[in-house]
């Protein structure tokens, strides 16, 4: 008999990377076990594919396994009500009130202790508990590098959601000064960046959220940069590990989640200032064959993380097959 799994999280943010995580988890078990995804409240849009059942009234998760994913809400209270077996957290937002409220409803309510799974370490450390790190599930399958190079101006790009906080205060000046130099930039979730641009834009292509599937926006760049405002902690960075299992060289401030699988200089590039940022970019744009053997590092690095073998043994942990997953850390905190 299947294992029936409830994964939940809002949905209610378009392209948000919690939502990602949880239609991957759901993607890695849905073909083993009776798994359900539920939503509070209203469904973006963009996620009218799956279907995602909404929690009202007495229609909520109810048995089996209950994953949380984000940690970042107050569950309704359908969670006390529920005769859970198993109760997992995912936690990926650095929103640790939350989480201590949540775990402390699930003690009160003597469901079972809560397993925690963090995005990062960095999350892990920040909030002072015990668990395991899992980073977000990707398909190596959807997420493949280019056979060759195609010809055509060197093109540096990103994708995120399109709001502000997930663009750098410097962003705009460093793409206009890459666009004079003759390069090419695509910013996906960067309209909101228009109104900083000012006249002088050369090459700078500006795209909405999610107006092409990730891995074929990715497909059209030649190196991905990444930062976001200080204002900002970016606790995972899903769409810096997509870059680099489609073979991309990644350039990526040194601050974040996602700094635990980079190992600077071999399998991508870390920096601290906008005038590193340049140079790094510069060095990229006119050495093909580094921008080849970093990307193929950056691959073989995705490889190790997301193999069959441990989405084998995340899926038996998840549906209790197992006692404990495949990652305890990072390949580059381990390295």
């Amino acid at each position: 008999m299947k294992q029936l799994v409830h994964i939940v999280e809002p949905f209610d943010v378009a392209w948000s990377g919690s939502s990602q995580r949880a239609l991957a988890l759901w993607n890695l078990l849905r073909d083993h076990g009776k798994v359900r995804l539920w939503a509070h409240g209203n469904v973006d849009p963009c996620y009218g594919e799956y279907s995602i059942l909404q929690i009202s009234g007495d229609v909520a998760p109810d048995g089996g396994t209950l994953i949380i994913v984000g940690g970042y809400y107050a569950p309704g209270p359908w969670l006390e009500r529920g005769d859970f077996q198993r109760v997992i957290v995912i936690f990926n937002v650095p929103e640790y009130g939350h989480l201590y409220r949540l775990l402390g409803r699930i003690r009160v309510a003597k469901l079972p202790p809560a397993e925690l799974l963090f995005a990062s370490s960095l999350l892990r450390d920040i909030a002072a508990l015990d668990g395991l790190i899992e980073p977000s599930p990707i398909s190596l399958a959807a997420f493949t590098p280019m056979k060759e190079e195609p010809r055509r101006p060197f093109t540096i790009g990103r994708l995120s959601r399109d709001r502000e906080f997930k663009h750098h205060e410097d962003d705009p000046s460093l793409y206009r000064m890459l666009g004079l130099q003759g390069h090419r930039l695509r910013i996906m979730g960067g309209t909101c960046l228009e109104p900083h641009l000012g006249i002088d834009r050369s090459g700078i292509e500006l795209l909405a959220a999610g107006a092409l599937p990730a891995a074929d926006f990715l497909r059209t760049l030649d190196c991905f940069f990444y930062r976001n405002h200080p204002s900002f902690l970016e606790s995972f960075g899903r769409v810096v590990l997509e870059a680099m299992a489609c073979g991309l060289p990644v350039v990526c401030e040194r601050r974040g989640g996602y700094v635990e699988w980079i190992r600077d200089g071999e399998n991508g590039f870390l920096f601290e200032t906008q005038e590193q940022a340049w140079e790094i970019l510069q060095a990229l744009s006119g050495d093909k064959e580094l921008r080849q053997a970093i990307g193929a590092a950056a691959r073989r690095t995705m490889e190790e993380v997301y193999g069959e073998m441990p989405r084998t043994r995340f899926r038996a942990w998840y549906l209790g097959y197992a006692n404990t997953p495949p990652v305890a850390g990072s390949p580059a905190s381990a390295a």
